[in-house]
């Protein structure tokens, strides 16, 4: 009772399913920077119950299998909400609560190496996710638009910022050398180490189904020309939003490069779990 008590909380407090809808739309209706911090909020409420219910519920046979098929559940069910979304703040908001998946895939396996790599996509996806939400928050700011069938031609207006966005959606996919791709890589040697490589195949096939809705997204803002009744405003991206972006930016690359700075820390606290 006590194990189902604190994993519902869990389930609700980090807006895994059944609670993933709610979580999205707090996401869509926030200030863009403000759902960032939500985002990071919502995964450190996910790390932080996940290592409770390991620590002492880890001897209950069901308790690791329900962690991994409840984040296999919300990488599919998210990933096919975003690709049904229309505006671009629900659809990042599907694409962040799909991303907490991998970190609760990292969480059940139970090994060391496996919470590791369950801890290590939790910092990664706070900044991706803050990374994304700015970015594209960029896109409200000069059109007050966030509908992405009344967008299109953004790339002649702010063609930094549609590049800092294009290298934050290739950082989300797990593309090379970014961050997120050392952490999706450990993650499926971990699985492949327990024995279930199913698992390395589904993350791969919903890494690539993500890297396509973040696209259909991208090219329906930045690549599409622009429609006749888009009003664009004229005032300048502030020169601290770019700013930001850019340190998003060097934060995923160098994580992506040097990925023991943060699992340095992370291996410690999951041989003491273990």
């Amino acid at each position: 009772m006590a194990c189902s008590l604190i994993i519902f909380g869990w389930l609700y407090g980090s807006g895994l399913p059944p609670f993933h809808t709610i979580k999205s739309s707090v996401y869509s209706k926030a200030p863009l920077h403000g759902a960032a911090l939500l985002q990071a909020f919502s995964v450190f409420t996910l790390v932080a119950l996940g290592l409770i219910i390991i620590k002492i519920f880890a001897f209950l046979p069901f308790a690791k299998v329900f962690i991994i098929a409840i984040s296999l559940a919300a990488m599919i069910l998210s990933i096919t909400m975003a690709l049904m979304q229309t505006d671009f703040k629900r659809i990042i908001g599907y694409l962040a609560v799909g991303e907490r998946g991998y970190i609760g895939i990292g969480l059940g396996l139970g090994t060391a190496y496996g919470i590791t790599t369950g801890l290590f996509p939790a910092v990664n996806e706070a900044v991706i996710t803050a990374f994304l939400f700015i970015g594209f928050g960029n896109v409200l700011y000069k059109t007050g638009e966030s509908d992405i069938r009344k967008l299109g031609g953004m790339v002649v207006q702010t063609p930094e910022v549609a590049l800092l966005v294009l290298l934050a959606g290739l950082a989300l996919a797990g593309v090379p050398p970014l961050n997120a791709f050392k952490s999706k890589f450990m993650l499926i040697q971990a699985s492949l180490n327990v024995g279930i490589p199913e698992l390395g195949i589904i993350m791969i096939l919903l890494s690539i189904v993500t890297f396509m809705t973040f696209m259909k997204a991208f090219y329906a803002i930045y690549m599409r020309p622009k429609p006749r009744d888009l009003e664009i405003n004229s005032s300048k991206i502030p020169k601290s939003t770019i700013f930001s972006l850019v340190v998003f930016l060097i934060v995923c690359i160098i994580l992506g490069l040097f990925p023991q700075i943060a699992t340095s820390y992370l291996q410690p606290l999951a041989n003491s779990l273990i």
